[in-house]
Parts: C-alpha cells; structure tokens; sequence
C-alpha cells in the first residue's frame, strides 16, 4: 500500500517479478501496477486478496471507498496479465461493492473463487 501524493488518497501496488528478483518490465511497464483505492485516506490493516485466473487474468480485491462515500467498501479490480486494467470489467476494470448496505462499516472481502468466465 501506497499514498498518492497529490491525492492523499491509498493505492495497492501489485508487483511482478522476474525469477531473478527483478521487476518485469512486462507487467505494467515498469513491473508494478498501482490501484487506486479511491477516497480512502486511511487503511485498516486489511490485506488485499490476489489470485491468478487459469487464463492469466489477475483478481485483486481489498477496501476501498467511493468518492461520495464515508464508509469503506470493497474494491474489486481485474488485470491483464500485463497489468493493465481490464476495462470489460465493469466497464473500468474496478468495482466497489457495498456488502452491507449502509457506506457506513468496513466491509472486508476475505476470500474469492472464479466462475468459468
């Protein structure tokens, strides 16, 4: 987890390294992809999820909060296997889902599988 710094607001950095340790430049560009978290200017101590789909697509999922929200949400994202965002996917390649109903408690996504899409 990062802070941006003209926003204030977290970033998740996910990472791809070679078998020797350094970055792959083939992911991202520079071997790190940054998710912006949206308004969330503060983390909780939750780890995001990362799994690998048998086609190479790559599922994050972590808090996050809408802009106009006060409360945390969780944050979806899902990634080329080059890094970049699969804007299919939701249409920006991120989704924030709020599991309570209410924008106002932390909801925390603490495991997820794949369908057969």
């Amino acid at each position: 987890m990062s802070k941006h710094n003209s926003t204030g607001n977290f970033e998740m950095g996910i990472v791809r390294l070679k078998v020797d340790g350094s970055f792959d430049s083939t992911f991202s560009g520079d071997g790190i992809a940054y998710l912006s978290m949206g308004a969330q200017g503060a983390i909780g101590g939750l780890m995001p999820k990362v799994k690998v789909a048998p086609n190479g697509k790559i599922i994050v999922a972590n808090s996050g909060q809408l802009p106009a929200s006060a409360g945390q949400v969780i944050l979806v994202c899902r990634l080329y296997c080059n890094g970049w965002l699969y804007p299919s996917f939701n249409g920006t390649g991120s989704r924030y889902i709020d599991m309570t109903g209410t924008n106002q408690y932390p909801d925390a996504a603490t495991d997820f599988d794949f369908d057969a899409n």
